[in-house]
């Protein structure tokens, strides 16, 4: 038998050190192909990272059949293989399975060729959102139900154009309030690749929008797309056209490039998200073994930076309108008793309190002063709701929050977040709390309450002096009039209990005569994840990439309704990927989105290409995994072997280790390359 180290230059002292009885260590350089002659004629291989106070087995194995070829290594792996390296390849005929800490970079040239090719498209990539903005998809307005039909088939042509495949899901009836219906939008399914060697990322996002009016105080036409200072002004810029088209511009750069997509892409697209995403989850359930059966992850990006300058990743929603699972919360944290950091988006439970005191409206002059108005016992209640800090006054609503952790509390003091900033940003009188971590924790973690306004009450111009007959709480879209937002550990039914005994215990206390009726109207959970996941480190690198800086790490206190299904339908992760600011206005006058945001959508191209990546750590083997032949370094001692192959890329850590896929080989790539003859196996 015989045994050698594969090493770099700094490693023969290192390699000494490890307790192998008997052995005699001659250290010379050698060249690429005499050290995998040498390779092959070893019967077993390990990998053994080497610290400073010793070294660990990392996993080791007995070699099945030798390296035959080193040829075409690039071929099937595009951009993957065209790296800067200057380095050999070594290959070692054996299932990679350490993890290291980052993915593998691709070359500052193909990194260049790709924001070439971006700058020189920016007014090609502003004209296509023009385009987009153009099409009033406001879902919640059966006027413009036509207008949504159109942004899905616009936006059918525009991924067609990038070689996908597409198929329109016909998506049932919506009843109206009226009695009425109406045809709900189609859906749009898309797909990009089926390699079965790739990973397959899924694509979230949505193509209606909010309403919008020129005289509801914005500056400028809102279904208009218009440039001002680098800011681009138009409903549904940032939320959340921008960033669909975004993917689209992405994936055409790379191809104009000839830089192959390492990831299979797959597209859901819908028009009913303001909406509370009616049908999109039932059409997703009806397709979950065909469509969403080999999907690896989900990627998300509607929401948006904490800041302006600084981008983040979003590890939580409270919940969504959509009438998801309810048992997804206590499977996730089953899930994740044990993580150290959770990834939240809250929940959200919408209510309907409806007031009658009459047949038909009253002139307040004839009748004011001798009935009970149904409006004053609306505010009365509405009255009783919150404090004035915003602390909800429903008994034992905070018995079912989850306890803040020690680490949550870490986290918070190292984000980065300017109160005054934000304060001024929004044009705030004041905030609630004083310091910047409960000001952000009472935007994510904690539930809060929001009064949204008032049906079937005047609300138009002038000085109508109507007693209304009836007036009513609820909450048919976004935005809401009356909805609470949930956190972990809290269940909607919860929730809804404790709202609906608390309503009907304030209306004992006013004892009015007047009809009234509290109402669950609908309801969804919060969502959780975790940020080490690799999905997640894969964002964070192509952040750092394009941006320059790590990314902060971000809770969201609103909701996308359809994130838990993605994530319960599929059994993988689900990230969220922000490429908007906190400025951006959404769902408000003057939405905008930065055109520098915009046009750096290579993030996505980086974001594919640590996909790739992460898919090849993901399908090996697990240190310890009895099927696959690997062992513990608690159970197989270094010191217990003497016919292996050592290997070790020696930096800090494994982590420096540059490595790609071959077939069924691991290329591992060293800085230089130092041969290790053990005399006593010779």
């Amino acid at each position: 038998m015989r045994c050698y180290v594969i090493t770099n230059i700094s490693a023969p002292a290192a390699v000494r050190n490890l307790e192998l009885p008997g052995q005699r260590w001659n250290f010379r350089r050698t060249s690429v192909d005499e050290a995998l002659g040498r390779v092959r004629k070893c019967s077993y291989v390990a990998v053994v990272k080497l610290t400073g106070s010793g070294s660990r087995l990392i996993f080791h194995r007995r070699l099945q059949r030798p390296p035959t070829r080193r040829s075409s290594l690039t071929t099937g792996y595009g951009p993957f293989l065209v790296t800067s390296l200057i380095v050999p390849f070594v290959l070692i005929p054996t299932l990679w399975t350490g993890a290291p800490e980052e993915g593998m970079p691709i070359s500052d040239d193909t990194y260049k060729i790709i924001f070439d090719e971006i700058d020189a498209r920016q007014d090609e990539f502003v004209k296509v959102l023009k385009e987009a903005v153009a099409i009033a998809s406001v879902s919640s307005d059966p006027e413009r139900r036509s207008d949504c039909v159109k942004m899905v088939m616009w936006t059918k042509k525009k991924l067609e154009s990038v070689g996908a495949t597409v198929q329109i899901i016909e998506n049932g009836k919506q009843k109206l309030q009226n009695g009425k219906t109406i045809d709900l939008p189609p859906i749009l399914f898309g797909v990009l690749g089926n390699d079965p060697k790739k990973k397959t990322v899924l694509v979230y996002g949505h193509l209606d929008v909010q309403p919008a009016a020129k005289e509801d105080g914005w500056n400028t036409n809102p279904f208009e797309l218009t440039e001002v200072d680098g800011k681009l002004f138009g409903r549904g810029s940032t939320d959340d056209k921008g960033p669909v088209v975004a993917w689209v511009h992405a994936i055409s750069v790379l191809q104009k490039k000839k830089v192959p997509i390492p990831v299979n892409l797959k597209f859901v697209f819908e028009c009913m998200e303001e909406s509370g995403s009616e049908g999109l989850e039932q059409a997703l359930r009806n397709h979950k073994d065909t469509f969403l059966k080999d999907v690896d992850m989900t990627c998300i990006s509607d929401n948006y930076w904490l800041g302006k300058n600084k981008p983040c990743l979003t590890y939580g929603l409270r919940s969504s309108s959509c009438a998801c699972s309810l048992n997804l919360l206590v499977k996730l944290f089953q899930k994740l008793i044990s993580l150290e950091v959770i990834l939240l988006l809250r929940g959200i439970c919408y209510y309907f309190v409806e007031i009658g005191c009459a047949k038909q409206d009253l002139h307040s002059g004839t009748y004011g002063g001798s009935i009970p108005e149904a409006m004053n016992d609306l505010i009365w209640v509405l009255s009783q709701l919150t404090e004035k800090d915003g602390t909800i006054k429903i008994p034992h609503i905070y018995d079912i929050v989850a306890p803040v952790t020690d680490d949550e509390k870490k986290m918070y003091e190292g984000i980065d977040f300017c109160m005054d900033e934000y304060k001024k940003d929004i044009e705030a009188h004041g905030l609630l709390k004083p310091t910047k971590e409960e000001i952000l924790m009472n935007r994510w973690r904690y539930p809060s309450l929001s009064i949204h306004g008032i049906e079937g009450a005047f609300s138009n111009s002038g000085a109508k002096t109507v007693i209304p007959s009836k007036v009513h709480h609820f909450s048919p879209v976004l935005p809401g009039k009356f909805s609470l937002r949930i956190v972990p550990n809290m269940t909607p039914e919860a929730v809804d209990k404790l709202v609906i005994d608390h309503l009907n215990n304030l209306w004992k206390q006013r004892g009015s005569p007047n009809h009234f009726k509290p109402i669950a109207y609908h309801s969804g959970s919060a969502w959780l994840a975790d940020y080490k996941d690799d999905n997640f480190r894969a964002g964070a690198r192509a952040m750092k990439r394009v941006f320059g800086v790590e990314p902060d790490y971000t809770r969201e206190g609103g909701s996308i309704p359809i994130t838990l299904a993605f994530q319960d339908l599929t059994g993988r992760s689900v990230m969220l990927l922000p490429i908007g600011a906190c400025d951006d206005m959404a769902h408000s006058q003057n939405e905008k989105l930065d055109r520098s945001n915009y046009i750096k959508v290579g993030i996505f191209p980086e974001f594919f290409l640590v996909e790739a990546n992460n898919y090849i750590l993901q399908h090996f083997s697990i240190p310890g995994n009895k099927d696959s032949g690997c062992v513990s370094p608690r159970t197989c001692g270094i010191t217990r072997r003497r016919t292996w192959c050592l290997l070790q890329s020696w930096d800090t850590s494994i982590n420096s280790l540059q490595w790609c896929t071959f077939d069924k080989f691991v290329v591992f790539a060293f800085s230089s390359v130092f041969l290790c003859r053990s005399k006593a196996c010779s």
